[in-house]
This record gives structure tokens, C-alpha cells and sequence, in this order.
């Protein structure tokens, strides 16, 4: 064989290689698309494929620092569901006990901002994140947790 011959070969298999490297890459990491509808509103959902094995998952669940400045310039807390996770988050925020705000379900991925300067007065507040999840194969209620923190107003 040549030497032209034998270029052409190995540079044949290693386009062939590369090719089902590729094609192998594509099909593990495809997503689906699919919409579910949580309080008369639709959700678009992307996920991977090989998601849901049967096994149990476990929800990651943002943290929140032990203390947030709000004023003008800083107006809202970022209340984000994981990208991870296979549930949606629906926030409600307590402030020394009563319920200041309540999101709809977000996704994975997403994020709500409420904005705390708006509807606080100037001071300080004990703040209860709670987080409620619902799992999005079958829109079943999963885990909730609180989290505690301090917020000071300042306008």
C-alpha cells in the first residue's frame, strides 16, 4: 500500500471515530421539551433524557446568607430553583410571621426577585424563606424547608 493510500485510510478512520464520538455525545446529552400546566399556567420544562432512572433524587435547595441589606439600590432577594433539580419551587416569605409574598411554581433554572423595599418600611426584619416543591412528572407535592435570615431596610 502507499504511503498516499495509507494517510488516506487512517485519516478515513479517524473522521469515522470522530463521527461516533459525536454521535454518541448528541444522543446523552439531548433534552425533551414538555409543558405542564401548575395553576392555570403553562411551564416549559427542559430536561435531559436519562433524567429519571428510578432512582431516588435528592433536591438541592438554594442557601441564603444570615443577613441582606435592602434599600433603593438593592431592592429584591433572588429566590432561584436549582438547575438540577426535578421539582419546582414555589417561595413564600414570611416577615415576623406574616406572609409578605408567594410565587407561582418556577421551574429548574429559574428565578423570582420580589421586591422587598417596596412593600417593607424602613427597619429590621426576621425573614422566613419556605420553600415548597412539587415533583414534575406528576405534580405531587415533595419536601418543603424554611430558612431563616435578617433583612435591614433602609430607605
Amino acid at each position: 500500500m502507499s504511503k498516499k493510500k495509507k494517510r488516506g485510510l487512517v485519516l478515513l478512520v479517524l473522521l469515522l471515530l470522530a463521527g461516533i464520538g459525536t454521535g454518541f455525545y448528541i444522543l446523552w446529552n439531548r433534552q425533551e421539551t414538555r409543558t405542564v400546566v401548575v395553576g392555570g399556567e403553562e411551564i416549559v420544562i427542559n430536561e435531559p433524557l436519562y433524567m429519571d432512572d428510578g432512582e431516588t433524587e435528592a433536591i438541592e435547595v438554594p442557601g441564603f446568607d444570615s443577613s441582606y441589606a435592602i434599600n433603593k439600590a438593592n431592592p429584591t432577594i433572588y429566590l432561584i430553583n436549582p438547575e438540577n433539580n426535578t421539582v419546582l419551587f414555589q417561595f413564600t416569605l414570611f416577615v415576623n410571621g406574616t406572609q409578605i409574598y408567594q410565587s407561582d411554581y418556577i421551574p429548574p433554572n429559574k428565578m423570582v426577585t420580589p421586591d422587598l423595599y417596596s412593600s417593607l418600611d424602613e427597619g429590621k426584619y426576621n425573614l422566613t424563606i419556605q420553600m415548597d416543591t412539587l415533583d414534575i412528572e406528576t405534580l405531587e407535592p415533595c419536601n418543603s424547608v424554611s430558612q431563616e435570615t435578617i433583612i435591614q431596610v433602609v430607605k
